[in-house]
């Protein structure tokens, strides 16, 4: 499995010109096209996602993970701008979660769509996926390897 960041459009949303919108309920799978291969998510997430990342544990930059699978993506030295955010899964939604040797650590892909006022990286309406790492022993949950989230 390919854990990059990659940005692209939904197959159904911006091909037909619905911008930031698609919406799941947390037993339904979507499908986008990421990089041209279908990328199946649901919209159950952990109870351990939602919540506050801080940059090195200390402030901005930050990501806001809702428990609506709604938040907010700041990236360096810019406005924070909003997001819709979901769980990788297989087409039966299962999600996709890569689990530590000998420790209850685990990881998930997330797929993430950008809302306005992103543009250049972020294009409003494309789509990224994140890794997600749950530091179970550690009590933290962590993006990018610099976005922590800890108990």
């Amino acid at each position: 499995m390919r854990l990059f960041s990659i940005t692209t459009a939904i197959a159904v949303g911006l091909a037909t010109g619905v911008p930031f919108s698609p919406t799941a309920s947390a037993s339904e799978v979507i499908t986008v096209d990421v990089g041209g291969e279908p990328v199946h998510a649901s919209a159950t997430i952990p109870d351990a996602m939602p919540g506050t990342y801080l940059y090195e544990r200390q402030g901005e930059p930050v990501i806001v993970l809702g428990a609506d699978n709604q938040g907010e993506f700041q990236a360096h030295g810019v406005p924070a701008i909003p997001i819709r955010y979901w769980v990788q899964t297989d087409a039966e939604g299962v999600p996709y979660k890569q689990s530590g040797e000998g420790n209850p650590n685990y990881l998930h892909v997330l797929v993430v769509q950008y809302g306005p006022g992103g543009g250049g990286n972020y294009p409003e309406g494309s789509y990224d996926r994140w890794q997600w790492i749950h530091d179970v022993e550690g009590g933290c949950a962590m993006i990018f390897g610099e976005r922590y989230k800890c108990d």
